[in-house]
């Protein structure tokens, strides 16, 4: 069987109305985009499982990562129900490498780069607040840049605050709550319709403007590591399943269908890694002073969270003091 671009039509139908694919337009086109390029490589091939393998070897001989060559497996599960062809019923994604905990964001950050006020050539007070929205939105919510730049204002609504993405990749609505004080500031935006991130002289940003004012801000707080729109999401990921934050709950609120593909986002700290490596009794004695503080507050924050007790931790130089009091 050969592949033929004219397929194309046919194909895309079958995975919006039968494998339930979002149909956002901008998702279509990566998906055309990888459809295009098996079509080119298979032009004169048959689409069969062994030259497919060929496909991939090629392609990590170029040195693409599995990440990447994981899409074209995706990709030729879904045409081999489409043809019915059963080339690729057993065909397994392959092992994604990540030995090296990835940088995520800290609370901290996120609020820096919400807070900083930029001077803008004009409307500096709109826009900051526009771009403080944004930057809470994707920081406390974990959701993509597309999908909060798709916003509008029928989506956000109040007591209690949630706002609805519509049509997201997986092609599911969701319902994320959100703070009063990011509920607030969305309320209180000027726009020029009706999407919730836009200016009345610009209309819509963009997901390319947006990426340039978050790396300006990062720049601007001091940020030492490559901040970008997408980063926000494993960072929330990451904090949420530190919290102990259950990864059935967590995919629900951050639209996973399946909550084992957090593990792609969650890239545990190293400094965390260390610190509860060393809890092991043997390894005890290597922790330092500043991280058996961090343990003992994590753990006592913790244990007392959903408690009507207050809690009090005074810190001096060589000294915690844990209080706790009804």
């Amino acid at each position: 069987m050969r592949l033929q671009i004219d397929t194309w039509c046919d194909f895309s139908r079958f995975l919006r109305l039968e494998r339930g694919f979002g149909t956002k337009p901008q998702s279509f086109s990566v998906y055309q985009r990888r459809f295009k390029k098996l079509v080119s490589w298979f032009h004169n091939r048959d689409f069969t499982r062994l030259n497919f393998l060929v496909f991939l070897e090629t392609e990590q001989a170029r040195g693409l990562k599995n990440s990447y060559l994981n899409n074209f497996i995706k990709m030729a599960k879904q045409l081999n129900r489409y043809f019915h062809i059963h080339e690729f019923d057993e065909f397994r994604l392959l092992h994604e490498i990540d030995p090296v905990p990835k940088d995520i964001l800290r609370p901290q950050d996120i609020q820096a780069m919400a807070d900083v006020q930029i001077p803008y050539q004009s409307q500096q007070e709109t826009i900051n607040n526009r771009q403080k929205a944004l930057i809470l939105l994707l920081g406390t919510t974990g959701c993509r840049i597309d999908e909060a730049l798709s916003l509008t204002i029928g989506d956000i609504h109040a007591r209690p605050a949630y706002i609805v993405f519509n049509d997201t990749k997986n092609g599911d609505n969701r319902v994320v709550p959100i703070s009063e004080e990011l509920l607030n500031l969305i309320s209180k935006l000027t726009r020029k319709g009706s999407y919730v991130f836009e200016s009345r002289s610009r209309g819509k940003l963009t997901q390319q403007g947006a990426g340039r004012d978050i790396k300006e801000r990062a720049r601007l707080c001091n940020i030492p590591i490559r901040v970008y729109p997408h980063l926000f999401r494993h960072s929330y990921c990451t904090e949420m399943l530190n919290q102990g934050v259950d990864s059935v709950v967590l995919a629900k609120i951050t639209g996973h269908r399946d909550p084992k593909t957090l593990m792609t986002y969650y890239h545990q700290d190293l400094n965390e890694a260390i610190s509860v490596t060393n809890m092991h009794p043997l390894l005890r004695h290597e922790m330092n002073w500043e991280q058996e503080k961090s343990l003992v507050k994590n753990i006592y924050y913790k244990f007392y969270k959903n408690t009507t007790h207050n809690v009090h931790i005074i810190e001096t130089k060589n000294r915690i003091v844990l209080e706790l009091s009804t």
